[in-house]
């Protein structure tokens, strides 16, 4: 590899309040001699996928679970669809290391709170909530 110039890129970062974040960055770029392909020499914080700041990217994965896509967007100054990527790939991530236990046995029931009755799910072995449901109608307990 040998040095092949540099390249100003940009790419976003967190948001102040009321205004998108641009960081201008100038990169090295590299060549091969051999298969005379280039390569940018990396940056630890910076996610090459997208071009924007790893922080940006854990910014989207917190928010994207509160707010509509939409908004985040708007916030940030990228487009949508961006942002529901980002999200896919976390979820994807997510279902891959997450394993969520199913109880052995459940328990269903209703309970009176604050003057209606909801629908309790319970891991009975473990003694714990596993749901709690806003009725104990069965078009509500079905899903």
């Amino acid at each position: 590899m040998y040095g092949h110039g540099t390249v100003e890129q940009t790419c976003r970062d967190i948001p102040r309040p009321g205004q998108a974040v641009t960081i201008l960055v100038e990169r090295k770029r590299f060549r091969c001699r051999v298969c005379a392909l280039t390569q940018f020499d990396a940056i630890p914080d910076l996610d090459d996928k997208r071009f924007a700041a790893r922080r940006l990217v854990g910014f989207i994965h917190q928010e994207s679970f509160r707010r509509p896509f939409l908004p985040i967007a708007a916030d940030i100054g990228i487009d949508e669809k961006t942002v529901r990527n980002v999200f896919e790939d976390h979820a994807e991530h997510l279902r891959q290391t997450i394993k969520f236990e199913t109880p052995t046995w459940l328990g269903i029931d209703k309970l009176k709170i604050i003057g209606d009755y909801r629908c309790t799910i319970t891991n009975i072995e473990k003694r714990a909530i596993f749901d709690l449901l806003p009725t104990p109608r069965q078009h509500d307990l079905t899903p």
